[in-house]
């Protein structure tokens, strides 16, 4: 006879149920448990009358206080080249170890200090009307969205004060240090992303304030993934839980919209940095005509800034109507352009980066090589970093003890070969290479570009033509064509500097270059009676 199973060897026998497609689903979506928020340590007062008693502001009241010291500080914190250079390790993997920490290295440029007053005037600016302790309808707005239906909500929202606040856009050229400069930037306000207030002037004040909350646009323009980003982004900051709920919901989008709103607002975001903004091009006018009303919306009503980053195709996304365009840009924009050659930055990075390549107590840095590493990375801040880091590790494979002009090609045309074609096109001024790249230059000096050409070009058939009637008689004073006409059309200053960058190649560097440079700037302001003769 069988003896009966025991309950423990019947559970054992029975087989395990394979989970649904949504647990599964589920199981990944799910994000840690509730976070301890650092507390609030100090809270600085501006010296300012409108921000004084305001703890939203003087959570980052030294960094407003200190904001002159920003790019000193900045400057200070790079690492002292080693003398000599680099010592050579004859293991890669080693060298690439050692040198890996110069791409996480913050240059200090103008932009980057012009980037941090931005960031601190749209913080202190978003949260002046927006005193919790002072504006009663800041608390009637907050008990609003925890209490009503979202259609109430709805209407109450769009009662409030219509006022703007000043977000701003950051666009340029890729691999210019936008995104990871604004990062620093924030990182140095010297508060964590999100805090906790315990007590504030001696009274009990518990709130959770997120000072900003940093995402990135879908690859695809949705606007529901945004939204979900949004959520996400805010769950990871601050331990909150919105993202796997909403996910489940299967909300419309207008609901969802107006939730993310309102969670933004009642968690007292700071500031909205939204990366990649190029990437709403991608989805239909419809969606993305939806979206610039939520940014909107966000600005006016519920005072929450928008920083906006993206390259130079971000300006289309703004280019629809003028009321977009002004409230994304209401404190400005900054451009990272390419550092052209000639600039001061660009030399002072070379040598800076430059200095830690290995045998330089025996083999200099030249002139030569200075032109030979930037005919390379074009200016590119994110390659400078990386052609030291590459080429060392390259010397250490061949076993060379300095860097070379071989190491220097190896790179540019098999390190890079996927870069290599838009670079090689910058250096050669190559107008229908650079226009299939939208992120590498801006728009006006691609014109510039394509002006610069077709006029030298007319210059040059010009010449030929005359050399071939006159027999060369027509290169008088110094080779230049008597008979050319000053140009109809207006030039721009891109193509001004063009034609003084090409007469710096003649004529080599020093002030020489500089002098040319004004004097052809002035001599266009005479010429179209913007300045007078002297």
């Amino acid at each position: 006879m069988t003896k009966p199973l025991s309950p423990g060897e019947k559970a054992a026998k029975v087989a395990p149920r394979t989970p649904s497609q949504r647990e599964i689903r589920d199981s990944h979506l799910e994000l840690p448990g509730p976070l301890e928020l650092p507390a609030v340590t100090e809270y600085v007062e501006t010296g300012e009358s409108e921000t004084r008693g305001h703890p939203f502001i003087e959570v980052f009241g030294r960094a407003i206080v200190e904001a002159p010291l920003f790019q000193d500080r900045t400057a200070t914190a790079l690492p002292p080249c080693p003398p000599g250079g680099t010592n050579l390790l004859h293991n890669p993997v080693l060298m690439a170890l050692r040198l890996f920490a110069l791409s996480r290295v913050v240059y200090p440029t103008p932009n980057l200090t012009r980037l941090n007053y931005k960031v601190l005037e749209a913080l202190s600016t978003g949260y002046l009307l927006r005193n919790p302790l002072v504006e009663r309808e800041y608390q009637r707005t907050v008990y609003t969205v925890a209490s009503r239906k979202p259609a109430e909500v709805k209407k109450y929202v769009m009662k409030l004060p219509n006022i703007g606040v000043p977000s701003f856009l950051v666009q340029g050229a890729s691999g210019m240090g936008k995104s990871y400069g604004l990062e620093h930037v924030l990182i140095e306000l010297g508060v964590p992303q999100a805090v906790q207030h315990k007590e504030y002037q001696g009274r009990p004040f518990n709130y959770v304030q997120v000072i900003w909350l940093d995402c990135q646009c879908p690859p695809t323009g949705s606007l529901r993934g945004l939204l979900f980003e949004i959520l996400a982004r805010l769950d990871m900051a601050a331990g909150t839980n919105y993202y796997v709920p909403w996910f489940n919901s299967r909300a419309n989008t207008d609901l969802l919209l107006l939730n993310v709103a309102l969670i933004l607002y009642k968690h007292s975001v700071g500031l909205l940095v939204l990366d990649e903004l190029q990437h709403l091009l991608a989805n239909s006018s419809k969606d993305t005509e939806e979206l610039l009303n939520f940014f909107v919306a966000l600005m006016n009503f519920l005072r929450i800034p928008i920083a906006s980053v993206g390259t130079y195709a971000a300006l289309d996304v703004l280019s629809g109507t003028i009321r977009d365009a002004r409230r994304l840009t209401l404190a400005g924009s900054i451009e990272f352009k390419r550092h052209e050659k000639a600039q001061r930055i660009t030399r002072r990075q070379q040598e800076w980066y430059l200095g830690w390549l290995p045998g330089l107590d025996k083999h200099p840095i030249t002139e030569a090589m200075h032109d030979h590493v930037y005919d390379i990375y074009q200016g590119f801040q994110f390659l400078m970093p990386n052609l030291v880091q590459r080429c060392c590790v390259e010397a250490s494979f061949r076993g060379v003890d300095h860097i070379t002009p071989e190491i220097l090609d190896h790179y540019l045309h098999v390190e890079l070969k996927p870069l290599s074609k838009i670079l090689i096109a910058l250096r050669d001024c190559d107008v229908k290479v650079i226009e299939q790249y939208e992120d590498a230059i801006s728009p006006e000096k691609i014109k510039a570009l394509k002006q610069y050409q077709s006029r030298r070009d007319k210059a040059r058939n010009e010449t030929t033509v005359s050399d071939t009637v006159t027999g060369g008689s027509s290169r008088a004073k110094g080779g230049l064509v008597v008979n050319s006409d000053f140009p109809d059309g207006d030039i721009g200053d891109e193509e001004i500097l063009l034609q003084c960058a090409a007469t710096k190649e003649l004529f080599g560097r020093g002030d020489l270059y500089v002098n040319l440079s004004r004097a052809g700037l002035i001599a266009k302001e005479i010429a179209y009676g913007r300045l007078p003769n002297p």
